[in-house]
């Protein structure tokens, strides 16, 4: 696997698909990134925006080196084989797409797969929640979801502080045309976790880095980023 971080260098030819990846487009976002991987049919890559004042950036982590084959941005990449020991204590920040499938009313019948944080606003106002409540409810649905026994065990990890949310995003963007005379309408939330982790097993661990955590991969979610922690 490869972690690299790419910038737009100043200069940097706007067309109309990066000016959209450039105001946050998450479909715009993957497509154009993709270009740096024009050999491979399938998307074998995850990726996270970053917007700061130093300017905006992307980490990618994939299974093969980014080709540069974009003009006008800077291409920094590195071989990522984290070494890792049962007990290792990690600081992680992830962008994640939390959803969960509902038990099915009949047996036999698939569940229906929902948004975590919208599904819990949604028992809050059932349950005539006061409206300054529901967001704590939403966030700490949010960190039920990353903190589940079921996701840890999966994972490799301990969860050893309980997870800070930093940001929650609801996302509508469309797809390019598909000729039919219609666009293809995108929407999911992503939640912006950091905290810290204990490694468990550390072959879960990082076979989950490359995997990506959750769902919503191709839309900018599901890179844990980490780092020992001090």
């Amino acid at each position: 696997m490869f972690l690299s971080r790419i910038k737009p260098e100043p200069g940097f030819v706007v067309s109309q698909l990066t000016e959209r990846a450039n105001a946050g487009d998450a479909y715009a976002q993957h497509q154009l990134l993709w270009q740096l991987f024009a050999s491979h049919k399938n998307r074998d890559f995850l990726f996270r925006y970053e917007q700061s004042a130093q300017g905006l950036c992307y980490y990618v982590l994939s299974s093969s080196e980014p080709e540069q084959t974009v003009s006008g941005i800077s291409l920094s990449c590195k071989p990522f084989k984290p070494k890792l020991s049962v007990g290792d204590v990690l600081a992680y920040n992830l962008r994640a797409n939390p959803t969960r499938m509902l038990k099915a009313a009949q047996e036999g019948k698939r569940g229906q797969r929902v948004d975590v944080l919208m599904h819990a606003k949604h028992l809050a106002r059932e349950a005539g929640e006061a409206s300054d409540e529901i967001e704590a409810l939403q966030y700490q649905a949010a960190r039920d979801w990353l903190t589940s026994s079921h996701r840890q065990n999966a994972m490799g990890v301990e969860f050893i502080s309980e997870p800070e949310v930093t940001e929650y995003q609801q996302h509508q963007v469309r797809k390019a045309s598909n000729g039919k005379g219609h666009n293809g309408l995108i929407q999911f939330s992503s939640v912006n976790f950091q905290g810290l982790l204990r490694v468990v097993e550390p072959s879960r661990l990082i076979d989950s880095l490359n995997q990506g955590i959750g769902r919503a991969k191709s839309m900018g979610c599901g890179l844990m980023m980490i780092r020992r922690a001090s």
